[in-house]
């Protein structure tokens, strides 16, 4: 077994150059994208609960957030459900953990629980559990006294339901309750809490064959439902949740026996609206509803666009990178990220890595990002 491993290894060296070849023309593409903004001042897109813009899996994150389109694992009922009833796999366990924003806050970090079983060949349920904590934060006022110190955090539970439709296509609806007490920094006159109900459709396509080769794509409309959370009795501590659209491809091919290169894409748009000039035109964003809202931020230009390559030796090693951009308006995040995955008998082990970038106001939150992540396959006959 340990002369295996040395050969995944030394194979693995020898595809990162063209693994790196890859990801450095996604690159180009991804900033061509990004870089074409209106001149003149930049309007912003906030969202409450944006731990439900965060990858939720080890895996996506190293792939530069991209899992719309990617092969199916246990991380799958919070990316698109709809790809699980597409897995070999009965079933399967992830937990995953993130230190995360290291640069800012310690204390902070995003736990992910997420799990799915497979009814029959047709159809799958999947269950899952995020919570972040955002470390210690302080509040204070005008003249810099310490107002309180709170500690928030947030809550996410998942449940789905996927059905093969045809050989190649799938659907899913999912079911997600979220708690935020991030409103605690915002109003001391009420918990600063606030919850709401929402909902995922998405929709796969399959177009591999029997050696894996082939294109696959994903499709989502999540988080929509509640157009906002509620943090206390102010309507201006209401916050509008990350609705979005994406899509995703995904091309997967086998190299030679026992490799396989797999490159990955996708493109989120948010339907959250921009936060206007002006009292009269805060008055009017603190009113919209849920399909106002949802029309006017689709009119805006707050997108995001991912890529990733990962080479798989067997399954035994996974060697994983990727790059993340998103337009100024939506928070204007660029990164490079980078992983690897261990296969041994029903356990797989993830690491990943958010390369540092920009420098002082610039920096990126989630530089030097560390993640790690354990899945179990209770069934696996390897």
């Amino acid at each position: 077994m340990t002369h295996t491993y040395i050969t995944a290894f030394m194979t693995a060296g020898r595809a990162m150059h063209k693994l790196s070849l890859l990801v450095i023309a996604c690159l180009l593409v991804c900033t061509y994208t990004a870089s074409a903004q209106n001149n003149g001042t930049v309007k912003e897109v906030a969202t409450a609960v944006p731990m439900l813009r965060i990858a939720p899996d080890t895996r996506a994150a190293a792939l530069g957030e991209t899992g719309m389109a990617t092969s199916p694992d246990a991380a799958s009922g919070m990316l698109n459900p709809a790809k699980l009833v597409f897995t070999k796999d009965e079933n399967a366990f992830m937990v995953d953990y993130a230190p995360w924003l290291r640069d800012i806050t310690s204390g902070s970090y995003l736990l992910s629980l997420a799990g799915y079983q497979k009814i029959d060949e047709k159809q799958a349920v999947s269950a899952s559990i995020r919570y972040f904590n955002a470390g210690k934060v302080e509040e204070r006022d005008y003249n810099n006294t310490l107002v309180q110190l709170v500690t928030p955090h947030e809550l996410a539970v998942d449940v789905a339901y996927s059905r093969l439709l045809s050989d190649k296509f799938s659907v899913a609806a999912a079911f997600r309750y979220v708690r935020s007490s991030l409103g605690q920094t915002v109003t001391n006159s009420s918990t600063g809490a606030g919850g709401a109900l929402l909902a995922d459709i998405a929709a796969y396509y399959n177009g591999t064959n029997e050696e894996g080769k082939g294109l696959t794509a994903g499709l989502i409309i999540a988080n929509i439902g509640s157009a906002k959370i509620s943090y206390g009795q102010d309507n201006g501590n209401n916050g509008f949740v990350p609705a979005r659209i994406g899509a995703g491809v995904a091309y997967t091919l086998p190299l030679e026996e026992d490799h396989k290169l797999m490159l990955a894409a996708d493109f989120n748009k948010s339907l959250v609206p921009e936060i206007p000039a002006g009292d009269n035109g805060m008055a009017k964003y603190l009113d919209y509803g849920v399909m106002q809202s949802y029309g006017e931020g689709f009119s805006n230009g707050a997108l995001s666009i991912s890529a990733g390559a990962e080479y798989l030796y067997r399954q035994l090693l996974a060697v994983r990178a990727g790059y993340f951009t998103e337009s100024e308006v939506y928070g204007g995040r660029k990164y490079l990220s980078a992983g690897f995955g261990v296969f041994y008998k029903k356990l797989a082990f993830n690491f990943a890595y958010i390369v540092p970038s920009g420098n002082g106001t610039d920096r990126n939150a989630l530089s030097n990002s560390i993640r790690f992540g354990l899945c179990f396959f209770p069934k696996r006959s390897i």
